[in-house]
């Protein structure tokens, strides 16, 4: 009796964890302290094929998103590792609390050829970032003049201050800190343009 040995293909034994990964992106407390997040998932995939002998190498099929950082994968141990980067845009405009996914194909192929195929998830949360003061220097400062019995003086002096934020649609409100200083006069903002006008009030003693 000759029997003919034929190929098998391998069969995925990885647990459920190992598909699956969680990123976070940097950014910003609150209070504008820095948030380092989480830049790295990664886990193992495991295969078993029963043919005597049978060698194993694992790739990441077709062409892997870059959108929000890339993947990669050890073709002998089947260890793969999702890396988030920070720098780019898509990463940057995520609000905070955001969730999107990524799939990639993991491929286990033996050494005749044949293969199975498992998917990988990454599951990537925004972060808040600060926003970004743009205005000249010029719209910081400002100038009034007392008034006299001659000169009626310049009581007000206003400016536009502007910021930007990476978040996607994110919103802005502008306040004034503290107890703004009424010795000469008083500051307002306006909280949705940034406007500022000081007035000066020329019935103060000081």
């Amino acid at each position: 009796i000759t029997i003919t040995g034929t190929n098998d293909v391998p069969v995925v034994t990885n647990l459920a964890a190992a598909v699956a990964g969680a990123v976070t992106e940097a950014g910003n407390q609150d209070d504008g302290t820095a948030v380092a997040g989480t830049s790295t998932a990664t886990g193992t995939l495991s295969a078993s094929d029963v043919d005597a002998g049978a060698t194993q190498s694992w790739s990441i099929q077709g062409t892997p998103s870059t959108t929000y950082g890339s993947i990669a994968i050890d073709p002998s141990t089947g260890v793969w590792t999702y890396t988030l980067d920070n720098t780019l845009a898509a990463t940057q405009a995520l609000k905070e609390g955001q969730t999107v996914t990524q799939t990639y194909t993991a491929r286990v192929t033996d050494d005749f050829g044949a293969y199975v195929d498992q998917t990988i998830t990454i599951t990537i949360t925004g972060t808040n970032d600060v926003p970004v003061v743009t205005n000249l220097a010029a719209a910081l400062a400002g100038a009034v003049t007392e008034a006299n019995s001659v000169n009626p003086g310049t009581s007000s002096a206003t400016s536009t201050l502007s910021a930007s934020d990476v978040d996607a649609n994110a919103t802005r409100t502008w306040s004034l800190r503290g107890t703004p200083s009424t010795t000469y006069g008083s500051i307002a903002i306006d909280p949705n343009t940034g406007v500022w006008t000081y007035t000066l009030d020329n019935t103060l003693a000081a």
